[in-house]
């Protein structure tokens, strides 16, 4: 008897189910020249471009089967000014440190690694750095720890848990990383978290002034293009994240305020003693910056600054927000927010990381402002079982990446 004979066929096409979000974004990358090629970053969900015309996020790492499932952790993510094309994603949400009970080590097989792409992420190699990162790990929401020279897309530098700061010269290619001298490795997995270039710093084709920032150490500063470090004394220990203005100001969030360096530091916190992270500052205007509070609530209190630090106000009291989640409660905005980033091609615009996804405004100076949530095609939530009722809902999930225990419909 033939069995198949009995089966009878149908085409189905597989979609996604959208939740709707729910997953840290732990780091969003504008590039400075091309309007609205964005990129953001999640702890278990791999990296997204943004896609205008359609208004959502483009999963850019759903080919990678279950042996590579150690890349959807996203430490780090860099873009190459002079050529739009190419962006690298330091990838590993776990290292082979077991850290703790909870968290597992890697398998066999498994590792962590930068990935380069030269078609916006549609298509991924490795460069065979093969360090570890963390992504989903502390300290995940600190600054990128990978950065491309913005007056050299030959010059890579990446920064690691746990072996110090690396650089490439061919643009990461041909196994070229080779490890920075005069930079320690940390045993803790904290590292060198933040690396930032001075555009004006240029010379002979490549910039002199490079920041980079160690947890638990400090900030340090190279003037001759990463030949040589200095610490800068009564930098924060535990330094958040850091943007430079025109001017060469350095603004820097840690955990214990808001700081700015002109040759000495000078706290700039909205409010003193607090914990900070996400901050940018305007690349049309030296003296407008936003910042976030960050702390493991919501309503992370947001502020913005129309004169380089000196006065903030705070936006938290006349926000309006619109969430493109039905199931989401209003308290989700601005929740543990890891990174802020202002539109370089338009001051007023705002974009916003935390917790649950991507919250945009179109002027932050509005009264009220209005933040956008924007969800569609992040789906980072983690489902563990699913049931379909014989009556009532379609279908029932028990999912992870939320605050509390919930059942969605």
């Amino acid at each position: 008897m033939n069995l198949n004979s009995s089966i009878k066929y149908e085409e189905y096409k597989w979609k996604n189910l959208p939740i709707g979000g729910g997953g840290y974004v732990t780091g969003i990358c504008i590039h400075p020249l091309e309007p609205d090629l964005i990129y953001i970053r999640t702890d278990v969900g791999g990296c997204y471009r943004w896609d205008k015309h359609e208004a959502g996020w483009i999963p850019l790492m759903d080919c990678f089967g279950l042996e590579e499932r150690n890349f959807y952790g996203i430490d780090g993510i860099a873009l190459d000014r002079l050529r739009p094309d190419i962006v690298y994603a330091a990838c590993g949400k776990y290292s082979k440190h077991k850290l703790s009970t909870y968290y597992p080590v890697l398998q066999q097989g498994e590792c962590c690694d930068v990935l380069k792409s030269e078609d916006r992420g549609r298509t991924w190699r490795r460069t065979n750095l093969n360090k570890d990162f963390e992504g989903n790990l502390d300290l995940r929401w600190f600054g990128e720890c990978i950065a491309v020279d913005p007056n050299n897309s030959s010059i890579v530098y990446c920064g690691t848990r746990y072996d110090g700061l690396w650089r490439s010269y061919e643009a990461a290619e041909n196994d070229s990383w080779k490890r920075v001298d005069g930079i320690q490795g940390d045993s803790e997995g904290k590292g060198v978290r933040s690396i930032l270039f001075d555009i004006n710093s240029e010379k002979t084709g490549i910039s002199q002034i490079i920041y980079i920032s160690i947890c638990g150490d400090g900030i340090y500063r190279s003037d001759d293009a990463g030949l040589f470090w200095t610490k800068l004394e009564g930098s924060s220990i535990n330094t958040a994240r850091m943007t430079l203005g025109d001017n060469g100001i350095l603004y820097v969030t840690s955990d214990n305020g808001v700081y700015m360096y002109n040759g000495s530091w000078v706290d700039v916190s909205p409010k003193k003693g607090m914990a900070y992270c996400a901050i940018d500052v305007d690349k049309m205007n030296c003296k407008h910056l936003v910042c976030a509070e960050n702390y493991n609530g919501f309503w992370c209190p947001v502020y913005n600054s129309e004169d380089g630090g000196i006065s903030w106000t705070s936006i938290n009291e006349n926000v309006i927000t619109h969430n493109d989640v039905p199931w989401w409660p209003k308290e989700y905005f601005s929740a543990a927010t890891s990174s802020i980033v202002i539109d370089p091609q338009d001051g007023k615009k705002v974009w916003l990381t935390d917790w649950y996804g991507v919250w945009k405004t179109e002027d932050i100076n509005a009264v009220p402002c209005h933040f956008y949530s924007h969800e569609k095609g992040h789906e980072e939530m983690v489902s563990f079982t699913m049931a379909c009722p014989t009556e009532g809902a379609n279908i029932l999930t028990a999912i992870a990446e939320m605050m509390e225990t919930d059942i969605l419909t």
